[in-house]
């Protein structure tokens, strides 16, 4: 169970991914030139660009962005760092908007590592006394960490809970966790489109994501004075884009491994032209491992 004094510190609220389309010729525009800004970012990033397909829709696709037309429409996905900062934008323009996911991210210190298994007990619990149907499953991941999920794929409203720093690698997320609920069909229009007419998106955001878990019986967060004015002063904080990161982190966890191996056969050269950095070190490198290799 939850420690009965973890402080709970709020690190991020927001929209996490979004699906829009547009078939007026000016929301269309919109999302063009969205799409196109934000796919030029992720490739200046280092994301690969490729083609993407969808029904009769074709266009691009770059790490957290997918932009799509066709004759009679267009569509743009956006998730992550891109769907936080240009959601209000694209929902203010779309026609449709077939899917929203709001996010709540939490750090529990001290850490909580069986806050899955908790909520999980409490939702059976709040099942088997309420008779309900909700779908529970509860995975475990070695690397990645532990996974709730709550509700059906196939409904309007899905949710996961996380382990945040386990998933993302990221030391400075470590002890956090992530809710987020997973809006489809009409309902992520209706909510997408709640979220322009209020004050504050992120105590909306905030307020959304905790009911869900407290109407099913696990209040893992609440909405005390003291969120409020948290929430106010997130608002204000500007976006921090964690892409840097996250690339640094892919790169020690995923590509180091493979060049230890290289250079303990002794390809320091060939590792240097794979990544292009051989003129960084000149040739002296180069030298000095033909020297040894004699």
């Amino acid at each position: 169970m939850i420690a009965a004094k973890s402080e709970r510190e709020i690190i991020s609220v927001g929209v996490d991914y979004v699906t829009a389309t547009a078939r007026s010729k000016r929301s269309r525009q919109v999302l063009e030139r969205i799409g196109t800004v934000e796919l030029h970012k992720e490739r200046t990033n280092g994301c690969e660009v490729g083609p993407f397909r969808l029904f009769d829709l074709e266009g691009l696709r770059s790490g957290a962005v997918e932009y799509a037309t066709s004759l009679h429409y267009d569509m743009l996905r956006l998730s992550s760092h891109v769907a936080s900062q240009r959601w209000h934008e694209v929902v203010q323009v779309a026609d449709n908007v077939s899917r929203l996911d709001l996010q709540v991210t939490v750090r529990f210190t001290p850490h909580q590592p069986n806050l899955a298994e908790h909520v999980e007990r409490r939702m059976k619990q709040f099942k088997r006394v309420k008779g309900t149907r909700l779908e529970i499953e509860l995975r475990r991941n070695d690397v990645k960490g532990k996974t709730l999920y709550t509700g059906s794929r196939k409904s309007d409203l899905f949710s996961r809970l996380y382990d945040k720093g386990s998933e993302s690698r990221l030391p400075e997320l470590f002890g956090c966790w992530r809710m987020e609920s997973q809006y489809q069909n009409e309902r992520a229009l209706v909510y997408a489109k709640s979220l322009l007419s209020v004050e504050s998106a992120a105590e909306h955001i905030y307020a959304l994501v905790a009911a869900y878990y407290r109407d099913r019986g696990a209040g893992i967060i609440n909405t005390s004075p003291t969120t409020v004015l948290a929430l106010k002063a997130l608002s204000r904080r500007p976006y921090h884009d964690t892409s840097s990161s996250k690339r640094l982190a892919w790169l020690r966890n995923q590509v180091r491994p493979g060049i230890q191996k290289e250079l303990e056969l002794g390809n320091l050269n060939a590792v240097l032209e794979a990544l292009g950095l051989g003129h960084l070190f000149g040739p002296s490198v180069v030298h000095q491992q033909q020297t040894e290799d004699v």
